[in-house]
Formats: C-alpha cells, structure tokens, sequence
C-alpha cells in the first residue's frame, strides 16, 4: 500500500514539473511576442514614421503589404512636413528621443494596438524644442512575423493634417479611415484623403501669407491704456512666467490638480503661469465651482470655471474690470508678448485648446499642456483658426 502511495506521489509530482515547464514556455512565448511586437511598432515610428526620419520608402519590411491606407498616410506625412519647411525656412533635427510610456492593447486573436507616448528634443531651426506626442500603432501578425497594420499620430505632421487629433491622447486617436481604405483597391486608396494634405497646405500657407507683414512688433504704443487699479506685467514677473513654463510645460505642479482625462490641462496650465506672473485671484467665498465672473483656484472641487475652460478663460478675461489679470483681442501674433494666450478653433466653431506665448515674436514661441510642447508657434499649430488674447497686467 506504502509503494502504491509513494508511487501515485512521485507520479503528481512528474505532471507538476512538465505542466510548469509547459506553462513557463507558454508564459516565456507570450512575453517574447509582446515584446517583438512593441519593438516593431517603436522602430518603425523612430525609423520611418516619426516626424524626424530620414526615410522616404514606404515599401518598408515591417509595413503589411495590404495597408495601403498607411502607405498613403506616410505619403501625406513626408509631403506635408517638406511643405511646412519649405514655406517656414526651417529644418527640424532631432536631438534625442525617448519613450515614456507604451502599453498594448488586443484587438483580436493576431492584432494588437501599441498605444506610445515619446518626448522628443529637437532644433527647430536655431530653437531648441521639445513635443510629447502620442502614437496609435496597430500591428497584426502573420505566422511568427509582425507588420504594421496602421498609425496615426498627434504630432507635428498629423497634427497639420488633422487637427482634431491635436489634443488627443493615444488610446483616443482615429484609425478607421487608413483600415477602410486598405480594405480598397490601391487605387481607390490612393486617390482617397487628398482633400486632407489639400486642404492642410491650402490652410498652412494661408497662415504663412497672414505673418509675412507681421514679424516683430516692439511698438509699445500698441499697448491699451488701462484705467483704475492696474499693473503691467513687469520685466521681472515675465521673467517669473517663463521659468514656470520651463519648470512644468513638460510636468505638472502638484499643487493643482491635473486636468488630463478631463478636457485636458492646457487651460489650467495657463492659468497657473498668469498666477505665477503675479496676478491675483478674483475669488468668490463659494465652496463650489463658481462661473467665469470669477477667477482662482483653492482645490478641484473649489474654484471658477475660467481657471482650466478655454470659453470660461476666454470670457472671464476679456470682460474682467476689477481684480485679476485682463486681457483684449489682438489681430497680430507680433503683439502678444509673456503670457498671452492663443486659443485655437476648430471647423464647427469650438474652441478647444489654449496656448501659451513664451517670447514674443511674429511667430511666437510658445509652451501648452495637452500634449506637451515648447516650440514655435508655427511648427505645432500654424494654419488652424485661432484667437489672439493679449494679456499685458493684471487689476489688484
């Protein structure tokens, strides 16, 4: 009986080895396959598809054969980018680039989204920039070999073709219009979504035709006498804005809450540089979210609409006559100076992200949360409708 016992033991004990050696492969398997699949999704973005490659061949090893919707977007991408620098005079050159976030997400049996959020440090020009930009990267697979499917962006070149995509976050971008025109013959695919690089060039060199007159403007006439208890911003709290913005344009101050999630940050961020430019909170004594009549911040729960919404900001701003900063309407980008607010609109009539200017210039250097940026104007949003908010002080 001892010997039957003993036996039946040591024989659960041989299943337990090979099952863990067989789970172990499986589970080893697993990792190796996402791991080949996040490695193809990020040396294709640094390799071919990013902002800063060099290559101009679509007919790459790791793009599927059938994605012709993806080839043409790659088309559209290369196009736009030498278009921008051919009408701006200025060449992008990487610095360095790292990847700060990715994750993978199924979306059947063979195909994984890779969703990558990468900081990039470039000179744009003679200005050293920096982008976070987010990346959709669908990469199916094919017995044991992995292509690039579709990839969509909100970076500098997919930001000018679409910029709806500008504030979005990765898992958020659109990649429907690249699967549907795989799905078609190459010519149709092809002949598809000109309208976009069309109309993005139409809209760029628009914007570029508007500046031309503008350049620097250092008129201080220009500047709108304020009557009552005001303040111009001094050279030294200007000073104060911009080490903010070199602080937390690629960070978040803890002592605000992070709008990231919910509507995005940019328009919090903004208001946190007016704050630290010393201009003073208009309160209420309410312990609730107030309207745009005001502007301050205690906590998420307790402060004005106007300190993180576009609208609210916009209107508290430009009607405030009492305590708090104020600002006005400005046709020229040459006009706004440390912590003026540019506001851009989309083609329904929405405003949706705000953008603040750094040094003034006629093509401004600016910083923005949602995503990150430091860079001249131009480069990240050139060509899209806007609004030009002027902000020279603040009432006390």
């Amino acid at each position: 009986m001892m010997k039957k016992v003993l036996s039946l033991v040591i024989s659960l004990l041989v299943m337990l080895s090979v099952s863990n050696e067989v789970f172990a492969f499986s589970a080893e398997g697993e990792m190796s396959s996402n791991e080949r699949i996040r490695q193809v999704a990020i040396e294709f973005v640094e390799k071919e598809f990013s902002d800063f490659s060099d290559s101009n061949d679509v007919k790459s090893s790791v793009v599927d054969s059938k994605a012709e919707g993806l080839k043409k977007h790659m088309l559209d991408r290369k196009e736009i980018k030498a278009y921008k620098e051919k009408l701006i005079g200025r060449k992008l050159t990487l610095k360095s680039f790292k990847v700060l976030d990715e994750q993978l997400v199924p979306v059947n049996e063979n195909t994984e989204d890779v969703l990558l959020k990468i900081q990039y440090n470039y000179w744009d020009g003679d200005l050293e920039s920096k982008l976070i930009a987010d990346y959709k990267i669908r990469v199916t697979r094919d017995n044991d070999d992995f292509y690039v499917y579709a990839a969509i962006s909100n970076d500098l070149s997919d930001g000018t073709l679409f910029p709806e995509n500008l504030t979005l976050e990765a898992k958020e971008l659109p990649l429907d219009s690249q699967i549907n025109s795989s799905a078609m013959n190459k010519e149709r695919a092809f002949s598809m979504g000109n309208s976009s690089i069309d109309s993005a060039k139409d809209r760029f060199a628009e914007y570029i035709k508007s500046i031309e007159f503008e350049k620097e403007l250092n008129d201080q006439s220009a500047i709108r006498p304020m009557s009552g208890r005001f303040a111009y911003f001094s050279s030294q709290q200007k000073a104060n804005m911009r080490r903010y913005q070199d602080n937390y344009f690629n960070g978040f101050n803890s002592a605000y809450y992070n709008f990231t999630g919910r509507g995005g940050d940019c328009t919090n961020y903004a208001s946190q540089i007016l704050r630290a430019g010393g201009a003073p909170f208009k309160s209420s004594s309410s312990s609730s979210i107030t309207g745009s009549n005001y502007w301050y911040y205690r906590s998420i729960n307790e402060r004005s609409s106007s300190w993180a919404g576009v609208n609210e900001l916009r209107t508290f701003l430009v009607n405030n006559s009492s305590q708090g900063p104020v600002g006005y309407f400005s046709s020229t980008f040459g006009a706004l100076d440390t912590g003026s607010i540019i506001q851009l609109k989309n083609d329904r009539g929405r405003y949706y992200h705000s953008v603040v200017v750094y040094k003034k210039g006629g093509d401004p250097w600016v910083t923005a949360h949602s995503s990150s940026y430091s860079g001249y104007f131009s480069s990240r949003w050139g060509g899209i409708d806007n609004v030009k908010i002027r902000i020279d002080g603040y009432y006390y």
